[in-house]
């Protein structure tokens, strides 16, 4: 019997073979503002902060409502070790993707398939392409962690004859994974799926405790989301977006985006080509279109397959397919996130998709078909780590990814923001303003205050004093709430003498930092004269 240890050290290599070029990456897209501006993660004296205040607070970014103090946690026990030396936080996500490779491995042992399928389901989740966005990405970080209480949440429900002492620690690993990423709150849905696969094996004793526990962690969710609707709720809102919009207002729109969507996810789980970190974001209004007749399809007839599985008692497609979705659960437009669908969604969900792997496997009787079959999928598995090879070669050069994000969305105005952030840290500052105006021409709605913030800084090292006061009033102006500005122009009345600006800015920045919202029109314009 293969030992633990041994299985998660070959894990890890297999992983790094597929992920050493990432490593070797800078900080890219959010993680300037998760760790790069980041104060709270300088010491462990902002504990406090961790949890009470927004999961960007510590980089001055105001507008989220992400709560994530377990991941906060985690950047600053990194940084401890590391500093700013990105490699020591990719080295933390490979870790941590290599014991959810195992715990993968483990929780299908437990239903009891062959090893070898087992085996060959976590390579392929191991390798997948998609998981790439999650794993060499250090803004990642979350949508691996929260995963990583998850599985160990539900290989220790699997287990039998669970004491009490088992259920408390399953209640520990779920509030854990609530304090990683809002995701976790899946452990329910999944725990479910899972109680109903395993329910013919159990005792009455054990249905009626299982049964008791899940109402236990019910309440647990049910305070968690009271909580972050409540006193945990830093924007006064219940979505992602900085602005209310139609998408928003509209559950049924938000429905049949998500259904319009899966043709989408199925092509980066079965064809995963192109990939790109930034998805425009689409809303569909019906399910009048090839995608959203797809979606539908594959919806309704999965669901016909799992009541059949369930009805022959083999119960395998109903915990692939639900698993699926119930991983799905938090992104399917219940509650208005910030982007239409992501790679990084589809972490926990290709779980319930690589289940017919050891399935597929255990129902080959004959040994060849067997080998032939345990080939088809090292093969699978080959190809998908070239491809998450190819792809991490992007993540490890900030310039040759951003190439690549612009050939899918040439309209994108964060995208030549970052780039134009590439350009000032390297010194181009005629290339650094050239694509700050390109993001600012595309902002059409004004939704991004950061790129006129950026552009401000540019012009102050073109020695531009007119231009960067006008571009960080006009950052206020679009987001009264984003303090940078408002620092940069304290700064400005500091060097040019200007008591106005002086002290007007440093009793707003006062107000902000106290929570109190400012208006633009009737205390920061006036300053300006």
């Amino acid at each position: 019997m293969t030992r633990p240890k041994t299985t998660l050290a070959f894990f890890f290599i297999i992983g790094l073979l597929a992920y050493f070029k990432a490593m070797n990456g800078d900080f890219i897209w959010d993680d300037l503002v998760t760790v790069v501006r980041n104060e709270q993660i300088r010491s462990f004296a902002y504990i406090g902060d961790w949890f009470t205040s927004a999961y960007t607070s510590g980089a001055g970014v105001t507008t989220s409502n992400l709560y994530r103090p377990l991941s906060t946690a985690a950047y600053a026990l990194i940084y401890s070790v590391f500093g700013l030396h990105a490699f020591g936080y990719h080295l933390a996500n490979l870790i941590i993707h290599t014991l959810n490779t195992y715990l993968v491995f483990s929780l299908f042992q437990k239903f009891n398939f062959k090893k070898m399928g087992c085996m060959l389901a976590a390579l392929i989740f191991m390798l997948h392409p998609a998981q790439t966005e999650a794993v060499a990405h250090i803004s990642g970080l979350p949508d691996i962690l929260a995963p990583l209480f998850v599985l160990l949440g539900l290989n220790l429900f699997l287990k039998k004859n669970l004491k009490t002492v088992d259920y408390l620690k399953l209640c520990g690993l779920f509030i854990l994974g609530l304090l990683a990423k809002e995701l976790a709150i899946v452990l329910l849905p999944l725990m479910i799926v899972l109680l109903i696969y395993i329910w013919p094996t159990l005792s009455k004793e054990e249905k009626e405790t299982r049964k008791l526990w899940l109402k236990v962690l019910a309440i647990l969710a049910c305070g968690y989301i009271f909580l972050r609707a409540g006193l945990l709720n830093f924007t006064d809102s219940l979505n992602l977006h900085i602005k209310d919009n139609a998408y928003t207002e509209d559950l049924n729109l938000r429905i049949t985006t998500f259904i319009s969507i899966l043709p989408s996810y199925a092509k980066t789980l079965f064809l995963p080509i192109d990939l790109y970190f930034e998805k425009q974001f689409i809303a569909y209004p019906n399910i009048l279109s090839f995608k959203g007749l797809f979606g539908t399809l594959v919806t309704a007839g999965g669901l016909v397959l799992s009541y059949k599985s369930l009805l022959k008692g083999s119960r395998n497609f109903f915990l692939g397919f639900f698993w699926f979705f119930a991983a799905l659960l938090p992104v399917m437009g219940i509650v208005a996130v910030n982007a239409s669908h992501a790679d990084r969604w589809l972490y926990l969900p290709l779980v319930g998709l690589l289940i017919l792997v050891p399935i597929i496997y255990e129902r080959a009787i004959d040994k060849d078909i067997q080998k032939k079959l345990m080939i088809v999928f090292l093969i699978i598995a080959m190809l998908f780590g070239v491809r998450s090879f190819a792809r991490n070669v992007q993540w490890a050069d900030s310039f040759t990814f951003y190439e690549n994000e612009l050939k899918y969305n040439q309209n994108s105005a964060r995208i030549y923001s970052l780039v134009g952030q590439l350009y000032f840290h390297q010194g181009d500052l005629q290339a650094a303003e050239a694509s700050y105006l390109k993001g600012v021409s595309l902002d059409t709605q004004a939704m991004l205050p950061e790129i006129r913030y950026n552009l401000g800084n540019t012009y102050l090292q073109m020695r531009n004093l007119d231009g960067a006061v006008n571009q960080f009033f006009m950052a206020i102006e679009i987001n009264p709430k984003f303090i940078d500005p408002y620092i940069a122009l304290y700064n400005i009345g500091i060097a040019i003498h200007s008591e106005t600006l002086e002290k007007g800015f440093l009793e707003l920045i006062h107000k902000i930092e106290r929570g109190e919202s400012v208006d633009f029109n009737s205390e920061v314009a006036p300053l300006a004269g």
